[in-house]
């Protein structure tokens, strides 16, 4: 406030003294008496001393200023290149760090589609072993009839070892169903998983071997799949956003030159 103030002041002498200078009694020097201005010559110094102190202070806050730019500018185009080299490198730095994470996915994904296969081969071994059965206890009771009794009771017999076959069918699936329900839902939220992720799960069976997602640990002959292109796959692949997280484990038709 002070110094607004000062200013102020300064400034009207500067001009008390300009109008003095334009004024007509400033230049009639035919007048025998002494006009003298309104504003003294060592108050105009006063002023112009001080104005030049401050233009002084005032240039050398302007180059301080400048050398406070020039050294801002300098440390934001380095940390604008670092976040450039970052920005590059990001997709690397986040693979890096979730890698753990998805691959926790991955197994949790493999051990659910493993039960998924388990339960299958479960149901089947269950339905063809009480098959087994029943054709055995079937072929016993036979046995024992005489030739007369199995012609005339065959239809009968035929039907009775169908209906067992159906309420021994139905009976497996009654128990099976709900485990295979619980296994379902793990394996569909173990997928919703994965597609929150952008994990992708890459069963290249019957497309050609590409060194960049899979890997060849066999190679067999086959009449049905051209050379070069995969057999079967022994384990899965994953991919997040095409690159691949771990490579497919493939068997591969046998090419003219392997």
């Amino acid at each position: 406030m002070l110094d607004v103030e000062r200013s102020e002041r300064r400034a009207d002498i500067v001009r008390q003294f300009a109008e003095w200078l334009q004024s007509p009694e400033a230049v009639a020097v035919e007048t025998p008496e002494t006009v003298e201005p309104k504003v003294g010559l060592y108050q105009l110094y006063e002023v112009l001393a001080a104005q030049r102190q401050e233009l002084k202070l005032y240039t050398k806050s302007e180059r301080q200023l400048q050398e406070l730019v020039a050294k801002s500018i300098e440390e934001t185009s380095a940390a604008v290149a670092v976040l450039e080299r970052f920005r590059r490198e990001r997709p690397e730095i986040e693979r890096k760090a979730v890698k753990p994470l998805m691959t926790s996915l991955i197994e949790i994904d493999e051990a659910v589609q493993r039960a998924v296969a388990a339960m299958e081969v479960l149901r089947q071994r269950l339905t063809e072993g009480n098959r087994h059965r029943i054709e055995y206890a079937t072929a016993v009771y036979c046995d024992n009839l005489s030739w007369w009794d199995r012609f005339w009771k065959r239809k009968t017999i035929q039907h009775f070892v169908e209906h067992l076959h159906s309420s021994s069918d139905k009976e497996i699936e009654e128990i099976i169903e709900p485990f295979r329900t619980g296994i379902e839902m793990l394996r569909r939220r173990a997928d919703d998983v994965l597609k929150r992720h952008s994990i992708q799960r890459f069963n290249p069976c019957g497309q050609p071997v590409d060194s960049e997602t899979m890997q060849v640990i066999a190679v067999v002959e086959s009449d049905d799949v051209p050379p070069g292109y995969v057999v079967d796959v022994v384990r899965p692949g994953y991919l997040c956003r095409n690159v691949p997280l771990r490579f497919a484990d493939v068997r591969a038709a046998k090419t003219p030159n392997s």
